[in-house]
């Protein structure tokens, strides 16, 4: 995204945040996440990608930001004809209403963190914004409450250190929001989402594209799963260092405490998800293959949520290895008492016959 003056530019642009009060390094995130997209769109077919979008250049994506902010309450049609008649003037006879379609998903992937793309033969993920809804309301729909209304706590187990050592579970670090706290259970990897100053940033510019409450939810699950992350001390400040991530940073909450003992009840919007990933803390380690014996047996050894239980487990099976030890000991010893045996009877028939022994 060029030098350090103009990352700072765009930063200002995309969430109206004064320069003085930017530090890039807590956005290389982002700035990642925007090299990486704008690179895919000159990859495979260039016809498909670059060639569709009326947004040639970063500037030409920063309008369309500007425009979207300012007409959030507008549909997509509104939106649409208010950028027909910029690009018009920029690049006359050349703006289709599918160009400009594709590069409105584009600066909200941009500025949103936010799978939002026409789905074609190309990309089967995503989703379009329709010509109803205005933007405000799209996005909202994007994140859904929850199903049930059971209420449950959210104990100790649920960090990711936890997770990790009782369940095998491993953080997999995403830039899409909309796919935070999905739980991959066949590779028993949890997707969490690390763009966190991006969600501090649509907090202070106070924009409300993104709901609030999502903001709020998303940091307080950071808090669930990282409790004293702000602690260079603590053992979840290593797991991160170890994961190669940052602390997270203190987002304001506006009142909104965190609790001593978290419920799902303190989330909507990701209620569900947590649900499933509470569910699946409580399962027992299993053992799928051979080859996951010993990752298994180390869980095992590691889960001490009931101590009674442990305790009988690991009793039984040091009493079944030490009797496997001792039946080989057993059994050896017996085998060589008994070669020692006939060695001698077969010297005492020697002896009585007079004559030698072969060995």
């Amino acid at each position: 995204m060029g030098t350090l003056g103009t990352r700072k530019i765009h930063t200002n642009c995309f969430w109206r945040l004064p320069e003085d009060l930017i530090d890039l390094k807590d956005y290389v995130g982002f700035f990642d996440y925007f090299r990486d997209i704008c690179r895919s769109l000159h990859q495979g077919s260039q016809n498909k990608k670059v060639d569709t979008l009326a947004a040639q250049t970063q500037e030409d994506v920063m309008t369309i930001i500007d425009c979207l902010r300012s007409c959030q309450e507008a549909g997509f049609k509104e939106t649409r004809r208010s950028l027909r008649g910029i690009f018009k003037v920029r690049r006359p006879n050349n703006e289709t209403d599918e160009r400009i379609n594709a590069s409105i998903n584009l600066a909200l992937r941009l500025w949103l963190t936010m799978d939002i793309r026409e789905k074609d033969l190309y990309s089967r993920r995503g989703t379009p914004w329709n010509d109803v809804s205005p933007l405000s309301t799209f996005i909202e729909t994007q994140f859904r409450g929850p199903e049930g209304g059971v209420n449950k706590v959210l104990g100790n187990g649920m960090t990711a250190i936890e997770l990790k050592r009782n369940n095998g579970i491993s953080v997999n670090w995403i830039n899409n929001l909309e796919d935070h706290l999905s739980y991959d259970i066949s590779r028993k990897s949890l997707n969490v989402y690390h763009l966190e100053y991006v969600l501090q940033a649509h907090l202070q510019c106070k924009v409300g594209i993104i709901p609030e409450q999502v903001i709020k939810e998303t940091v307080l699950s950071f808090h669930l799963l990282f409790p004293n992350h702000w602690n260079q001390r603590t053992p979840t400040a290593k797991y991160l260092k170890k994961l190669k991530h940052a602390s997270f940073p203190e987002v304001p909450l506006d009142g909104i405490e965190i609790p001593q003992q978290f419920q799902l009840a303190h989330f909507h919007y990701w209620q569900d998800r947590l649900a499933i990933l509470l569910s699946e803390s409580q399962l027992p380690p299993t053992t799928t293959a051979l080859e996951s014996t010993l990752p298994t047996l180390r869980l095992l050894w590691n889960d001490r949520r009931n101590p009674h239980q442990w305790w009988t487990f690991w009793f039984a099976a040091t009493i079944l290895l030490l009797t496997v030890i001792f039946g080989v000991i057993t059994s050896v010893a017996t085998c060589m008492q008994t070669s020692y045996t006939y060695q001698s009877l077969q010297l005492a028939r020697a002896a009585a016959t007079g004559y030698p022994t072969t060995h």
